[in-house]
C-alpha cells in the first residue's frame, strides 16, 4: 500500500489510482454536479457565465472540458484546438482525426511489442500477480 497526503485537505489516504483523498473526490464530484445541473438549465451559458454563478473557477472548468466531462455548444465559435494538429474541437484535447491516428499508432505498436514478447517466451502476469511474488520473497 501507498500512503500519500491529500494535496487538497492535507489527510493521509491510500493512493489508489486517484492523487486525492475519497472525501476530496467526493467534494469534487459535487462541484462537477453543480457545474453539470447549471448547464442543463442553462444551455447556452458561456464558461465565464458558469463559473460567475457556480462559484466554480474558470479553471476547473476548463479542466472537466479537456478530462471530456463537459463539451462545447457546436455553434459557438471557439479557440479550443487539438492539441496534435490544432483543428478546432468541442471536448478534450485531441479531434477524433488524431485520436483515430493515436489509437492505431498504439495498436500496431503494442502488437509489436507482443510479438516479440510471445517470440522470447516471455509469460504474462498481471500486476498484482507480480507484486503478491515480490512481497512474498521478502
Amino acid at each position: 500500500m501507498e500512503f500519500r497526503n491529500c494535496p487538497r485537505c492535507g489527510k493521509i489516504f491510500v493512493f489508489v489510482k486517484q492523487n486525492i483523498c475519497n472525501d476530496c473526490i467526493i467534494e469534487e464530484e459535487k462541484i462537477f454536479e453543480k457545474v453539470k445541473k447549471y448547464i442543463k438549465e442553462n444551455e447556452n451559458a458561456t464558461i465565464v457565465e458558469v463559473a460567475k454563478n457556480t462559484e466554480v473557477s474558470e479553471r476547473k472548468i476548463l479542466k472537466y472540458l479537456k478530462e471530456g466531462r463537459l463539451e462545447i455548444v457546436q455553434n459557438i465559435d471557439t479557440n479550443y484546438k487539438c492539441k496534435n494538429c490544432g483543428k478546432k474541437i468541442l471536448t478534450g484535447n485531441f479531434c477524433n482525426d488524431c485520436l483515430l491516428e493515436i489509437f492505431q499508432e498504439n495498436k500496431e505498436n503494442l502488437e509489436k511489442n507482443n510479438d516479440i514478447k510471445n517470440k522470447n517466451g516471455i509469460k504474462m502476469h498481471t500486476y498484482e500477480m507480480i507484486k503478491t511474488k515480490r512481497n512474498k520473497s521478502k
